[in-house]
């Protein structure tokens, strides 16, 4: 578990902007990555236990 001076090291990455750049990343792939930030809260918010995963919801027609 994380302690107080751990997260006190990482308060600046916090109070700052951080901006990466993909450049060559974009290169090796050829293309940039993307995922739809629908799939990516659902599957957060499932992995997380705030929502139920999709093979579990039952279907009512």
């Amino acid at each position: 578990m994380m302690t107080l001076r751990e997260l006190r090291k990482m308060r600046h990455l916090w109070n700052s902007p951080a901006q990466q750049d993909d450049r060559k990343l974009v290169a090796f792939l050829s293309s940039r990555p993307y995922t739809p930030l629908y799939d990516a809260l659902r599957t957060t918010l499932t992995v997380i236990g705030c929502m139920p995963s999709q093979s579990s919801v039952a279907h009512v027609d």
